[in-house]
């Protein structure tokens, strides 16, 4: 005889409980907390980003400023006719810009500070020796502003190699490049003036290191261009710094070439000629800075890029382990596993299973074809242990699949029910038919 399939039996309701206590703690928390750790990191990453690309933000137009002095500096000190408007243009673009964000870099006392003393340069006329001594106090003070952004914004601090390099050019080198040779080409014409030729070899010391500033600068500005070239993952870097490094390198080795003391010969009896010169190397250094500047803005941006795909992923990670183990914690958990079954109704499947399933009906109940049954009545003699041994076997299998499906007596336990249920039993196909 076959044996009916019956449901698997299930954990008790205490160690289901713990189960899935134990898979939650042990699995999804310290899956959770380390998301949450990473999460945390990403934020602070990107954050920092933020910033950095607000000092970018606010280098470019105080660069623009600094160079808008430095011609203003050398009209000054040949007694010429100051740009004013291009420096109240940069002035004004810069007022903007810290307005915007001067807040976050720290920089509003220090950019108000610069503010008045190009208020007093442009409210003064002076010239010669006393123009180069005021333009150079606040191209300083312009310079000093410069640092204190890529401090508060961090720019100097970026721990990407290409990035950090890219800083250091057009924060520190170029700044340098501009300031050092305007006043390399002041120096030559202020030597050059009667007043000045008795002191001649102090101003040709003053020349030779501006000049030599400028050489260092360059050179560094160079090693740190080719240090990013080869750090970097940036399909654009390369190809859009190519041009504009080339032009300068040719236009800063005929202006202050890397040489040694004893060949280095400063023209300052050819002052225009120096000064000329010094307009090309200006007008290359800024279009190299500002190309970098840009590269170095679109590398940060897309490292931003990374963290938001990289916080994302691990979003969709917390919420896939949260589903999966909510779906295993489900089936731990009490009545987890049968939709709609209360607890305790394996016990009451069993019970009518008893009844339900038993080969012949009740004491006193009418069996198929109205016949009744009295209580110790002789068995019918169609009856055979073989045959009740098949409708057994026959009636449990079906039975069980009634249980898979529902119990109604569990669900509507009413008299009428009861009755209609005690009425229609299963039996076998064949009963019917011999009963009739």
């Amino acid at each position: 005889m076959g044996k009916s399939s019956r449901p698997a039996q299930q954990l008790p309701r205490a160690t289901r409980v713990l189960a899935a206590i134990v898979l939650a703690v042990g699995v999804l928390l310290p899956f959770a907390f380390l998301a949450f750790t990473d999460s945390s990191s990403n934020s602070e990453s990107y954050q920092i980003l933020v910033v950095e690309r607000v000092g970018i933000q606010y280098v470019g137009p105080l660069s623009n400023l600094v160079t808008a002095l430095t011609d203003g500096q050398s009209a000054a000190v040949r007694s010429e006719s100051v740009n004013a408007n291009a420096i109240r243009t940069a002035v004004a673009k810069l007022n903007r810009v810290d307005t915007a964000v001067g807040g976050q870099l720290a920089a509003e006392q220090r950019w108000s500070g610069v503010r008045q003393h190009i208020d007093t340069l442009l409210a003064g006329h002076e010239s010669g020796a006393q123009a180069f001594s005021d333009y150079s106090d606040t191209i300083d003070l312009a310079l000093a502003l410069s640092v204190k952004v890529g401090d508060t914004s961090t720019l100097i601090l970026d721990p990407a190699l290409d990035s950090y390099h890219l800083v250091d050019a057009a924060l520190v080198q170029a700044m340098s490049i501009l300031v050092d040779s305007g006043q390399m080409a002041d120096l030559a014409w202020l030597a050059n003036q009667p007043a000045a030729r008795q002191g001649q070899a102090s101003s040709e010391g003053r020349i030779f290191a501006a000049r030599d500033r400028v050489s260092a600068a360059a050179a560094a500005m160079d090693a740190d261009v080719q240090t990013s070239f080869d750090a970097t993952q940036s399909a654009t870097l390369a190809s859009a710094l190519a041009g504009p490094l080339d032009q300068f390198r040719k236009v800063i080795s005929s202006f202050a070439p890397v040489t040694s003391l004893a060949d280095l010969s400063v023209r300052t009896t050819q002052p225009d000629a120096v000064l000329s010169a010094r307009v090309q190397a200006e007008s290359a250094t800024v279009r190299l800075q500002a190309t970098m500047l840009d590269q170095l803005d679109l590398l940060l941006q897309a490292r931003q890029g990374d963290l938001r795909t990289q916080r994302q992923e691990w979003y969709a990670a917390v919420g896939v382990a949260a589903v999966a183990l909510g779906g295993v914690g489900w089936t731990l958990l009490p009545g987890g596993d049968r939709t709609g079954e209360p607890d305790g109704g394996e016990g009451a499947r069993e019970g009518g299973r008893h009844h339900v399933g038993s080969a012949s009906p009740p004491d006193d109940e009418p069996e198929p074809g109205g016949r009744h049954r009295a209580s110790g009545a002789s068995p019918d003699p169609d009856d055979k242990p073989e045959a009740k041994a098949n409708a057994l076997h026959d009636d449990d299998a079906y039975v069980d699949h009634l249980w898979d499906v529902i119990d109604a007596r569990v669900l509507v336990p009413a008299d009428e029910l009861t009755r209609v249920g005690r009425a229609v039993q299963p039996r076998r196909r064949g009963a019917d038919t011999d009963a009739q």
